[in-house]
């Protein structure tokens, strides 16, 4: 999440707002998960995080979102090794 916050290529594009959207979400994740290792994430992990949230459906897929963004992200830009992203494919609540 540091490393994409201060990647100037990513920000420079950004809006403000979408700026401040992103950083609400990734602070909630980061809040809940900043003592486990990310390679370690499975996609069951993420599903179930994806239903818990199934009440606030728009927060739900924003949540999944962000996760294939953030991973995207450490795997393609920073050769991270962590295989495939775990929240690709899992279905959207949608409108």
């Amino acid at each position: 999440m540091i490393a994409w916050r201060t990647d100037p290529r990513i920000q420079s594009n950004l809006a403000a707002s979408t700026k401040a959207s992103y950083r609400r979400d990734m602070d909630a994740i980061l809040f809940k998960n900043a003592d486990k290792y990310v390679r370690k994430t499975q996609r069951q992990h993420v599903r179930a995080a994806h239903a818990a949230l199934h009440v606030t459906p728009r927060k739900a897929d924003k949540y999944l979102q962000t996760i294939s963004l953030l991973w995207n992200f450490g795997a393609e830009k920073l050769d991270w090794p962590l295989g495939e992203n775990p929240a690709k494919g899992i279905e959207k609540y949608g409108r």
